[in-house]
């Protein structure tokens, strides 16, 4: 990933970022359609195969990557999308730190254990790649695009965390799943997610702990709260 400067960079006014965040899913979608096309049974969410892993998760979500590399690319963004963030104060680092202390203390990892080596290799991969494609559309491309067109901090964050939440609206489409609580507490967890961005200085931390979300939100990880998981942590968006 090469350096940028200002004068390499291009514009991406709001109507163009609400385009970028369309295709990304769409991407995601058609992606998934065809690679489970001939599953039989499916149900969203639920990867009972290493191949089910491959082809619902790691494929889709490996396209929009590839998709969200290019935007980035093209645009010259590589210096926005991963750093220039604003100084802010250390309490902040708490958020992040409560995120991570939170999905490592509720995960199942009993079940985790029973499935076996190359399926829970495929499913930290797919965890993984869910948090690297989702932060770098909406905590990177999303906060560099407003933060390049002049938006404070405050509109940076209220945008980025309403467009994550709506942008799970696709859940409907996909499981039937999908209602308004969902996407409220979505926002929420964009908000933390832009505060961990804020807060660490760059995406490798906010990816870190949006995979591990994610990690619980499939094959019901995170115990009991199994629930809670679903609201904040669909497994595509």
């Amino acid at each position: 990933m090469g350096t940028d400067t200002s004068s390499r960079r291009r514009s991406l006014p709001f109507v163009g970022l609400l385009a970028v965040i369309v295709i990304y899913l769409a991407v995601i979608f058609l992606a998934h359609t065809v690679a489970t096309s001939s599953l039989d049974g499916l149900d969203y969410g639920r990867f009972p195969d290493v191949n089910t892993i491959v082809r619902a998760s790691v494929i889709p979500v490996g396209l929009s990557i590839v998709f969200c590399v290019a935007i980035i690319k093209v645009l010259g963004w590589w210096g926005p999308v991963l750093r220039h963030d604003p100084p802010v104060q250390r309490w902040v680092l708490l958020i992040p730190a409560a995120l991570l202390g939170a999905v490592v203390a509720g995960t199942d990892y009993g079940t985790l254990s029973d499935k076996g080596t190359a399926f829970t290799m495929w499913l930290l991969v797919s965890s993984l790649l869910i948090g690297l494609g989702e932060e770098l559309v909406f905590r990177g491309i999303a906060v560099a695009a407003l933060r390049l067109n002049g938006r404070r901090e405050t509109t940076v964050a209220l945008w980025t965390s309403v467009l994550f939440g709506v942008a799970h609206a696709v859940n409907w489409f996909i499981d039937g799943g999908g209602n308004v609580l969902q996407i409220v507490t979505t926002m929420f967890m964009g908000w933390f997610l832009y505060l961990t961005r804020r807060a660490t200085r760059g995406l490798l931390v906010p990816v870190l702990v949006h995979g591990r979300e994610a990690l619980q939100a499939i094959n019901g990880l995170f115990d009991a709260t199994w629930r809670l998981a679903r609201l904040i942590g669909p497994v595509m968006a």
